[in-house]
C-alpha cells in the first residue's frame, strides 16, 4: 500500500529525513542557478523592518542539498551561517515577476531548519515589535503572525518555535511571541 504525500504546510512536527513531502517550489535565479527552488511562507516585501522592498520567497533549507548548503554557507562569528538563510529569491532587474508557487514532491534532507541571525538589530526590532503577540492556530499548528508562515513541521527547541523566515521566537506552549526584553514567553 502507498503511502499518500503529504503537504509539508499541512504537517504538525518536524520533517523525516529521508520521507518525500509536497513542496511549493518557485521557478527563479538564486546565486546565478536557476531553477525550481523550494520555498516556505507567502510572497512578501520586507521594508518595514528589513529595508527590503522586492518581493520575494524564503527558501526552505530542509529540502536543499547538502552540496547546495555548503556552496552558499559562511562561517561568521563562529556560526555557520546560510545564504539560503539570509538571500530570499527574487526577481532580478530585467526578469518578470516571480511566479506562483508549484507543488512538487521533494525529499527532506534535513528536519531543523534553524535561524542564525536572530543576533541582528532588524530582527531584534521585529522580536520586540510582535513581542506579547498570540500566534493563530491553523489545522497543523502555529502561524506566525508577522508573515503568516505555517509553523506546524518547525521542530520546537528548548520550548520555543523560531519562524525560518524571519527569526521572530514563539513559545510553543503558549503561543505568544517572546519578548526577549523580559526573557518572558508569557
Amino acid at each position: 500500500m502507498r503511502r499518500e504525500i503529504e503537504r509539508v504546510e499541512t504537517v504538525s512536527g518536524p520533517l523525516i529525513v529521508g520521507r518525500h513531502y509536497l513542496v511549493p517550489t518557485v521557478e527563479g535565479t538564486w546565486y546565478g542557478e536557476r531553477r525550481a527552488w523550494p520555498v516556505i511562507g507567502p510572497l512578501h516585501a520586507d521594508v518595514e523592518f528589513f529595508n527590503f522592498e522586492k518581493d520575494h520567497y524564503h527558501l526552505d533549507r530542509r529540502f536543499l542539498t547538502a552540496k547546495l548548503l555548503r556552496r552558499y554557507s559562511w562561517f561568521r562569528g563562529g556560526v555557520e551561517r546560510s545564504s539560503a538563510e539570509a538571500a530570499p529569491l527574487h526577481a532580478h532587474r530585467g526578469e518578470p515577476p516571480l511566479p506562483a508557487p508549484v507543488w512538487r514532491s521533494l525529499r527532506c534532507n534535513r528536519s531543523e531548519i534553524g535561524f542564525s541571525f536572530t543576533d541582528q538589530p532588524a530582527v531584534q526590532a521585529l522580536q520586540a515589535a510582535f513581542a506579547g503577540q498570540s500566534c493563530k492556530r491553523g489545522r497543523a499548528g502555529l502561524i506566525c503572525p508577522h508573515r503568516q508562515a505555517p509553523l506546524g513541521s518547525v521542530p520546537v527547541i528548548h520550548g520555543v518555535v523560531t519562524c525560518p523566515l524571519h527569526g521572530l521566537m514563539i513559545d510553543a506552549t503558549s503561543g505568544r511571541v517572546i519578548d526577549t526584553k523580559a526573557g518572558s514567553g508569557a
